[in-house]
């Protein structure tokens, strides 16, 4: 009877303590969670940021080089670039 206890003891002691250990590093780890959970979405705010930021450098040198091409070769085309640049894709 004696050894059935110790066995079922071990048993139980084998089963909890693992559990005990995942259960202590989950607790500790969760207000890292957090935080880095955090960082990740001002990281997203800030790419989306910089894209648009792209998109209008874009936008503006591909003007700038349009107008130039109109100056030099005095070709309407040049304007209905920019113009469907701006208008066409917002």
């Amino acid at each position: 009877m004696a050894l059935r206890a110790r066995l079922k003891h071990k048993i139980l002691i084998l089963l909890l303590v693992p559990l005990l250990v995942d259960s202590a590093l989950l607790i500790k780890l969760m207000p890292e969670m957090e935080q880095l959970e955090q960082k990740l979405v001002a990281e997203a705010a800030r790419v989306d940021r910089l894209n648009l930021i792209n998109t209008v450098l874009k936008d503006i040198s591909s003007g700038i080089a349009n107008l130039m091409m109109f100056k030099i070769y005095n070709d309407k085309t040049y304007l209905l670039k920019i113009q469907r640049d701006i208008f066409e894709n917002p």
